[in-house]
């Protein structure tokens, strides 16, 4: 299940989506709660795990002409 604010932009909310869905595709092997979930800072993997989900939900939103 992905959740997502109502109160964000559509941009935003399809971000976070995407962003989601990167995580579940590249990190399948790697499904837990990261440390930030427990009310603490992420761990030096879970920061490699969030740039790559933001990675791959900016190359799935960007249009034609970001990409060229």
């Amino acid at each position: 299940m992905i959740c997502y604010s109502n109160e964000c932009t559509e941009t935003r909310q399809h971000f976070t989506i995407m962003h989601e869905i990167g995580h579940f595709l590249l990190h399948k092997n790697n499904q837990t709660y990261p440390s930030l979930m427990q009310e603490n800072d992420y761990t030096e993997e879970d920061q490699i795990f969030e740039k790559e989900a933001n990675n791959m939900a900016g190359m799935l939103l960007a249009n034609k002409k970001a990409i060229q």
